[in-house]
């Protein structure tokens, strides 16, 4: 049975809470090998797609709730407008993966390679992204709110704009990003590098800064 077919099938069960159609899950494709796949609009809710291979996928506005992509290869695939609430993608590589505008609310992606990915627009509320590899990512009015990006590597970035509220800051490297216009109030940078990193137009408000000092320069 062919991958769409399968998908089809998944799409069914889950619409008739098991009643009609097959579960898409384990057996079909963990450690499968679907570089170039047309998967765009799929219904893979809470599917295992461990250590999967999709590079150059095409995954857009795919249904990826819940889904596990743990130590997958994701890079240069296509996710505009995924829905990935509560993903697990910690240690997936996304190396120049289009995340533009996709929900990534509550997702883990703890050390997960995302060099050169574009996530503007995108919705990371609430996510793991410590020790993630973001540099030269794009960023630009992504929502970050209580996301955590502890020791995170975010050289290069652009954040312009970005709403960085309450996110965990500590440890990571900011050097050369672009955090301008960026909210930044109660966000925690304590041990952050900082160096060449421009914050034009941030909001600081009961800040912490990479010295342990609170910044409440942009409070009103």
């Amino acid at each position: 049975m062919d991958i769409q077919a399968q998908l089809e099938l998944h799409k069914q069960w889950l619409e008739t809470d098991g009643k009609d159609g097959k579960r898409f899950d384990e057996p079909h494709l963990s450690r499968a090998i679907l570089n170039g796949a047309n998967l765009s609009g799929a219904y893979l809710v809470k599917a295992n797609l461990n250590e999967t291979k999709l590079i150059g996928a095409n995954l857009s506005k795919a249904h990826l709730s819940g889904a596990y992509f743990k130590e997958a290869n994701l890079s240069d695939a296509r996710l505009m407008g995924v829905n990935l609430v509560g993903a697990n993608l910690s240690g997936t590589k996304l190396v120049r993966a289009i995340l533009a505008e996709s929900n990534l609310e509550g997702a883990d992606l703890f050390e997960a390679n995302l060099e050169g990915a574009n996530l503007s627009e995108a919705n990371l509320v609430g996510t793991n992204l410590g020790g993630a590899n973001l540099c030269s990512a794009n960023l630009i009015d992504t929502n970050f709110l209580g996301a955590k990006l502890n020791n995170a590597n975010l050289t290069g970035a652009d954040l312009t704009g970005a709403y960085l509220t309450k996110a965990n800051l500590t440890g990571a490297d900011l050097t050369g990003a672009n955090l301008n216009d960026t909210n930044l109030v109660e966000a925690n940078l304590r041990g952050a590098k900082l160096v060449n990193t421009s914050l034009k137009g941030a909001i600081l408000c009961n800040t912490t800064m990479p010295d342990g000092s609170i910044d409440n320069s942009g409070c009103r």
